[in-house]
C-alpha cells in the first residue's frame, strides 16, 4: 500500500514552522517528491560533515587517501567541545577512519577541522561539484569566529543532501563499498533527538544533524516500509529551540500519525480516541501530578533534579504483597528522576500523569496495559506510583507483558527490515501474510516467546491452524447451502436432539457447550490463546463428526438434528473468530 501525501496539508504545516525553512522529501519506492525552499542555500552547521565524509570515502576508494592515515590533534586546533577529542590532554595521533566516525556519530568539531585542514577547504569544494553538489560549499573552519564575522558560512541545499542520500541508499555513490561505508556510519549516529525522535525509534534512520543559534537541521534516510529521504533546515530564527522542536515534531506527526492509523486499520484495529502525551504537558497535568506526589512526601531534590522516592514506594508495595524484608533488600531498589535539572519532566513523570488521568479524570475502574517484556521492571514502579497517589494501582492497574516474536521460514530466522534487521513493522508483515493469519498467530500465549512461522501462515492445508478453522466454517456453509438446495434447511424451532447418540456427535456437543467457559477464562487471564485452542478443538470435532455421521440420505429426524448441530457449530466458529478479530469465510 503506497504512501499518499496530502501535499497541501504538509506544505501548510511547514509554512507555520518558525524561521526560514528548507525541506525536501522523496519516497524511494514511488519517486514522489515534496519540497519547500528545497533548492535554496541554508547554513549547514554540522550537516556539512556529511558531504565531507562522502568526499573522504571517495578519496579512499580512489587511492588518494587511506583509512589508516594518521592525523595529529594539535592543542592549538582545539574548538569548543562537541565530541571527544577536546578532552584529550596530549596531542593524539588519530586514524582517518576514526576521525570520520567521530565527525559523523558524535559530531566531533575538532575531528572535522582536522579533516578540513588535512585535505583543504578548496579541495572539498571542488569535489562537491564533482559529486553533483552545485551549491553546497565550505567557507570556513568550524568556530572560526573571525571568518564568521566576515559573513563566511558553510552552506547546504536540502535537495542536494537528499540526492546524495538517495545515491547512498541505492549504493550508487562511487560504488557499493563506499555507499555502505557511509550508510553504516550514518546508522551509528548517536544524536537522535530529531528525525529518529519524531519517529519514536520505530524505524532505522541513517542521518546527520546540525544545530547552532537559530539553526536546526537534520538529513537522513528513513528505512520505513516505503523508505524515504527527508532533509530539513531551519535558519535565521530567534525562536527558542523548544518551540522549533515542537513545530517540527508536529510536522512529523502530520506525516506519521495518518500512516499509523492506516496500518492499524489494515490490522482491523480502530481506536475511538487518540490521547496525546503533549496534552498532559500543555495542560500542566504533568506538573500537577508531580506536585501532588511532592505534597504527599514522595519526592526530594538532589543535584538540581526532583526525584521520586521509588525505592520507598516499592518497599511498601512489596510488603503489602507479603514479601519478606530480606527478599526486598536483595532487589536493589532505586529512585527515579521526575524533573531533570534543566527543568524538563521525564518520560516516567508523564507516564504517571497519564495513568493518573485515566483513574482520576476519565474515571476508569480498571486499567489494563499491554507492554513489551523489556518493561518488566517498570510494572511495580507504575503500580507503586498509583498507590502513592492514593489510586490503588496495586489492585486497579493490571499489566500484561508481551514477549518478542521471532519470525522464521523453513526453520530459518527471517529478517524483513529494509536495512539492519533490528525491527520489523506490522506493515512489512502484512505484506507477507494474510491479516487473519497474523491476528491468529499473535493471539498465542503472550508471556512466552513465539516463533511466527511465515511459511506455515500462508499454507492452505490442515497444518495451518487458522486455515483449518476457517475451512471448517466454510465447509459447514457449503453443506448447509447444498442441502437447502435439496429441500433440507435448518429448522427454526426445536428439533429432537436426543437421537444424536454417536461418540462423534457427543464430542461435538461437548465442545459447543464449553464455549462460554472458554470466553470467561480468556477474559479472566487476559489470554486470548484460550480462544485459539478452543476453535482448533471445535474444528477438529466438527471434521470428525462430518466424516463419521452422514446427513444426506438419512431419516428426516436425523437430518434435522444433524443440520441443527452443524448450524450451531458454524455459529460458534463464527463467534469465536469474531472474538479474535478474524473473518469467517463462507467459501475457500
Amino acid at each position: 500500500m503506497a504512501r499518499k501525501l496530502d501535499k497541501d496539508y504538509i506544505l501548510g504545516r511547514l509554512s507555520r514552522v518558525p524561521g526560514d525553512v528548507g525541506f525536501y522529501f522523496k519516497d524511494l519506492t514511488t519517486g514522489e517528491e515534496l519540497g519547500r525552499n528545497e533548492n535554496e542555500m541554508f547554513q549547514a552547521a554540522s550537516v556539512i560533515k556529511l558531504p565531507m565524509f562522502a568526499v573522504v570515502a571517495k578519496f579512499v576508494a580512489e587511492g588518494k587517501a587511506s583509512w589508516e592515515d594518521r592525523l595529529v590533534a594539535h592543542n592549538e586546533e582545539r574548538v569548543p567541545p562537541c565530541g571527544a577529542l577536546w578532552f584529550f590532554e596530549d596531542e593524539p595521533s588519530v586514524r582517518l577512519k576514526t576521525l570520520c566516525g567521530l565527525m559523523i556519530t558524535i559530531s566531533d568539531n575538532m575531528a572535522t577541522n582536522m579533516i578540513m585542514r588535512h585535505f583543504g577547504i578548496e579541495t572539498f569544494n571542488r569535489e562537491f561539484r564533482e559529486i553533483g553538489l552545485e551549491k553546497t560549499h565550505i567557507e570556513r573552519l568550524l568556530f572560526d569566529s573571525a571568518a564568521g564575522a566576515q559573513g563566511k558560512q558553510n552552506k547546504i541545499v536540502p535537495r542536494e543532501m537528499g540526492c546524495l542520500l538517495e545515491r547512498v541508499y541505492r549504493h550508487s555513490f562511487v560504488n557499493e563499498t563506499v555507499s555502505k561505508c557511509i550508510e553504516d556510519t550514518l546508522l551509528e549516529q548517536q544524536i537522535n533527538h530529531k528525525i529518529p525522535g519524531y519517529l519514536r525509534g520505530e524505524v532505522d534512520v541513517a542521518h546527520k544533524t546540525g544545530e547552532d543559534d537559530g539553526i536546526t537541521n537534520d538529513v537522513g534516510i528513513v528505512y520505513a516500509r516505503e523508505p524515504f529521504v527527508i532533509c530539513f533546515a531551519t535558519n535565521n530564527t530567534d525562536v527558542p529551540e523548544a518551540e522549533r522542536q515542537e513545530a517540527l515534531a508536529q510536522f512529523g506527526l502530520s506525516i506519521n500519525l495518518p500512516k499509523m492509523k492506516t496500518d492499524l486499520e489494515r490490522y482491523k484495529i480502530h481506536y475511538d480516541n487518540w490521547f496525546y502525551e503533549s496534552s498532559l504537558h500543555e495542560s500542566g497535568y504533568v506538573k500537577e501530578t508531580v506536585d501532588l506526589l511532592a505534597e504527599r512526601g514522595w519526592t526530594y531534590e538532589k543535584d538540581g533534579a526532583l526525584w521520586l522516592r521509588t525505592a520507598d514506594i516499592l518497599r511498601d508495595h512489596y510488603r503489602r504483597q507479603g514479601k519478606k524484608e530480606a527478599d526486598i533488600e536483595k532487589l536493589d531498589l532505586k529512585d527515579d528522576v521526575l524533573r531533570r535539572a534543566n527543568g524538563f519532566y521525564t518520560y516516567f513523570a508523564a507516564d504517571i500523569a497519564y495513568h493518573r488521568n485515566k483513574f482520576a479524570v476519565r474515571g476508569f475502574d480498571k486499567v489494563i496495559n499491554i507492554w513489551g517484556a523489556d518493561h518488566h521492571g517498570h510494572v511495580a514502579r507504575m503500580k507503586g506510583a498509583m498507590d502513592a497517589l492514593g489510586l490503588d494501582g496495586t489492585n486497579r492497574l493490571d499489566i500484561v507483558l508481551m514477549q518478542l516474536v521471532k519470525l522464521v521460514r523453513d526453520g530459518e530466522v527471517v529478517r524483513m527490515s529494509k536495512r539492519t534487521g533490528k525491527t520489523i513493522s506490522l506493515s512489512d508483515l502484512l505484506d507477507e501474510i494474510p491479516v487473519d493469519a497474523c491476528r491468529y498467530f499473535f493471539n498465542a500465549k503472550p508471556d512466552t516467546q513465539m516463533e511466527f512461522d511465515l511459511g506455515l501462515a500462508v499454507r492452505e492445508d490442515s497444518e495451518n491452524p487458522i486455515y483449518y478453522i476457517q475451512y471448517a466454517h466454510a465447509r459447514i456453509c457449503s453443506l448447509l447451502k447444498a442441502l437447502e438446495g435439496e429441500g433440507h434447511s435448518v429448522k427454526p424451532g426445536a428439533v429432537d436432539l436426543s437421537i444424536l447418540s454417536s461418540d462423534a456427535e457427543h464430542a461435538l456437543i461437548k465442545e459447543l457447550s464449553s464455549f462460554a467457559e472458554e470466553i470467561r477464562m480468556a477474559a479472566r487471564d487476559y489470554d486470548p490463546s484460550y480462544i485459539n485452542r478452543y476453535l482448533m478443538r471445535l474444528a477438529a470435532a466438527f471434521h470428525k463428526f462430518y466424516n463419521a455421521c452422514r446427513i444426506k440420505g438419512e431419516d428426516e429426524a436425523v437430518i434435522d438434528a444433524r443440520l441443527k448441530l452443524a448450524s450451531a457449530t458454524r455459529q460458534v466458529l463464527a463467534n469465536g473468530l469474531k472474538v479474535i478479530g478474524c473473518s469467517a469465510p463462507e467459501k475457500m
